[in-house]
């Protein structure tokens, strides 16, 4: 591991489709209105990065790194969903935000330039911690097989415990699209095993995008190093398919509640892809680059239904 830039940043994976970088430069250019100093590392294979070429987007990254094949095949077939379970080697930083690129951030009332990146990760409550994930709740591995069975969407949660020899560890159900991580010993072993579970995972699991949905190796590593993150229920991100709610009617109040947008998924409702489209014209136009409206994944995408 080379020795990370004295710094603190974002980290973006852009993959396969050439969409997943006009995400990644919405997203960025989100970042860099609200907080005009983060640096922004881009870790992009397949066409994703193709698209902003040449084009102005391309300035709102600071860094770039091409990730390797091993990181994103199995067998010789792309696999890119595996890519992020890579991600604390991709990161330049010593201290890194990642995030999903099908998200956008929310004007914290940051146009004057002022807002450092000490503020961001105050605000994110993850200034003084190693690591964090989002997750909404936990399940302790002491409950009975036929409740741990039904926990979780990417494998029966008695059989992880069964492979892994957990006792009283706890399961989270965490959200990928959010992790925050300090280059450290501790964080070193955490993420060689995320990666040795994805390359060798003992359970039956869910086919999500072509392969190993990557929050199963995280929630796994999670229970084997008791590692869990600093806060249970710790999501800063909308997400209208878990939040169950309508704030649309006030989106006023929804920037003050919550930090972005997720499009996480397959499709979004309409207000959500309004909203979206209406905040990366919004950036777009205030930082004088283009912008690239929401697009369907399932409808333009191979491979995103998961399956049993």
């Amino acid at each position: 591991m080379s020795n990370p830039a004295k710094t603190k940043g974002v980290l973006l994976l852009a993959l396969g489709h050439q969409f997943y970088g006009n995400f990644a430069a919405n997203l960025a250019a989100s970042i860099k209105f609200n907080y005009p100093t983060m640096p922004i590392a881009l870790a992009y294979a397949g066409d994703a990065l193709n698209i902003i070429k040449g084009d102005s987007r391309i300035s709102l990254f600071d860094h770039f790194i091409d990730i390797p094949k091993k990181c994103y095949q199995t067998n010789g077939v792309n696999t890119w969903i595996k890519a992020k379970n890579y991600m604390y080697d991709f990161s330049p930083f010593e201290s890194t935000l990642f995030l999903d690129v099908d998200m956008i951030m929310f004007p914290r009332n940051a146009e004057s330039g002022v807002v450092g990146l000490n503020t961001f990760f105050a605000e994110m409550e993850i200034n003084n911690i190693d690591f964090t994930i989002a997750n909404r709740d936990f399940m302790d591995f002491t409950e009975p097989d036929e409740k741990l069975a039904g926990y979780s969407l990417w494998s029966n949660i008695a059989e992880v415990k069964k492979a892994y020899k957990f006792k009283d560890e706890r399961y989270y159900s965490c959200h990928s699209e959010f992790v925050y991580f300090t280059k450290c010993k501790k964080n070193d072993k955490f993420f060689e095993s995320v990666k040795d579970i994805t390359e060798n995972l003992k359970v039956k699991h869910t086919v999500f995008g072509g392969g190993i949905p990557d929050e199963l190796p995280f929630a796994i590593a999670i229970a084997k190093h008791k590692q869990y993150p600093h806060q249970t229920g710790y999501i800063k991100i909308f997400w209208e398919n878990t939040e169950h709610s309508k704030p649309f009617a006030n989106v006023s109040q929804m920037y003050k509640d919550w930090y972005g947008l997720s499009l996480g998924g397959n499709d979004s409702q309409k207000d959500t892809i309004k909203l979206y489209n209406t905040l990366a014209a919004f950036y777009g136009n205030k930082l004088g680059v283009r912008y690239m409206p929401y697009f369907r994944k399932k409808k333009h995408i191979v491979g995103r239904d998961g399956k049993i």
